[in-house]
């Protein structure tokens, strides 16, 4: 589960949302069946969850600038999943 979840998407941005607590990921992007393409997640704070960022069957994504804070893992504030994050470009990010 995510508070924030795409599902086979094309071109979405994920910009300046401040996301508190989930028992999965702050925000998740699971292809279901479909891969999603052309995601943008930047500028955001996500706080309390297992992972901040759990990616799936994306392509051309972009995670930049996020504040992601207190995962239950202790050390993954990123998770590419089993079918990974193809083209991805991940940059000045901060965990804590």
């Amino acid at each position: 589960p995510g508070n924030i979840s795409l599902k086979g998407v094309k071109n979405c941005t994920v910009k300046n949302c401040r996301v508190y607590y989930s028992w999965g990921a702050n925000i998740i992007v699971d292809g279901n069946g479909e891969k999603s393409t052309g995601v943008i997640i930047e500028d955001n704070f996500f706080g309390d969850s297992w992972n901040g960022i759990n990616l799936h069957a994306v392509q051309d994504v972009v995670v930049q600038r996020n504040i992601i804070y207190s995962t239950k893992t202790g050390r993954s504030y990123m998770n590419q999943g089993s079918y990974g994050a193809a083209g991805g470009v991940f940059t000045g990010g901060e965990n804590g």
